[in-house]
């Protein structure tokens, strides 16, 4: 599971921009997709 529970804590490139939210999903998964070599689109 992958979630953006942190309202301060926004992920790159998005970090200057509070509160955190839900759209910014996508680079939160980014992360542990590229720690598994793989594509983020399939990461679920």
């Amino acid at each position: 599971m992958v979630e953006t529970d942190a309202p301060d804590m926004n992920p790159e490139p998005e970090w200057k921009i509070l509160p955190n939210e839900p759209k910014h999903i996508a680079h939160v998964a980014r992360f542990p997709a590229q720690i598994r070599d793989m594509d983020p689109t399939a990461f679920s």
